[in-house]
């Protein structure tokens, strides 16, 4: 299954790849040219989002009954905090990450979290059966 996410910065695509789907892709919708991959952390509460030109992101959760996500890039403070429960997404005032590349990190981490929802419900109800 895939998603797609639009901003005015461009329409990409997000998509499930790998073994288990351990891994998704965003691809730019018009050329259908990879973009990124995310490699999910061991439990699903985040990873490591690496783009073509090898600009890393780190995304991590932290807390369950009001969960808090928030990206890194490489060594500096959280770029974003999204809170889930609340669904607002709080931007650091000063970043250097152009505009299109943060309003694409905060639509990818968005599908993370719903995805990553999705997959606790399925393994609680697989649990329960």
């Amino acid at each position: 299954m895939s998603y797609r996410a639009e901003t005015q910065a461009g329409i990409w695509t997000f998509r499930r790849a790998g073994w288990l789907g351990g891994k998704s892709e965003v691809l730019d919708r018009s050329s259908q040219q990879q973009i990124a991959t995310f490699k999910m952390a061991w439990g699903g509460r985040g990873g490591r989002l690496t783009f073509a030109d090898g600009q890393t992101f780190q995304l991590e959760c932290k807390g369950w009954w009001r969960p808090l996500w928030r990206v890194f890039a490489e060594g500096s403070e959280p770029l974003l905090r999204l809170y889930r429960r609340e669904k607002k997404v709080q931007l650091q005032p000063a970043t250097t990450v152009p505009a299109e590349r943060l309003a694409l990190l905060i639509l990818f981490t968005w599908y993370h979290v719903l995805r990553s929802e999705e997959d606790s419900s399925a393994a609680a109800v697989i649990a329960a059966t």
